[in-house]
């Protein structure tokens, strides 16, 4: 299991070694990274320019995000979180359901 780097809310970030593959998804130094189902708050990451970042939607809805220059996660509820230089993975923190038998994402 990976060391989590940090978490804001529902989004643990997690730092990542492996490859990244997958399409780029473009931006303008920005982006929304997870959208609150319940409230509509949003965890958004920002980078000063944007060559700063490199970003890829995975199929399970996470996120790898590449950043060159130090990027700021904000979020309406939660104070911002300086994510350094590097790669991250970004998830959504998941619940299990004892009763139900199921795993699911927890929602905003």
């Amino acid at each position: 299991m990976k060391t989590q780097f940090r978490m804001q809310g529902d989004v643990p970030i997690y730092p990542y070694s492996g490859t990244v593959e997958g399409t780029k998804v473009k931006h303008n130094g920005s982006l929304t990274l997870a959208f609150g189902e319940a409230t509509g708050h949003h965890h958004t990451i920002n980078v000063p320019k944007i060559d700063d970042m490199d970003a890829v939607k995975l199929p399970d809805g996470g996120w790898l995000l590449t950043l060159r220059a130090e990027g700021t996660l904000v979020h309406q509820e939660h104070l911002p979180i300086k994510v350094p230089i590097g790669t991250y993975r970004i998830g959504r923190e998941r619940e299990f359901d004892h009763f139900q038998n199921v795993a699911r994402k927890v929602v905003d």
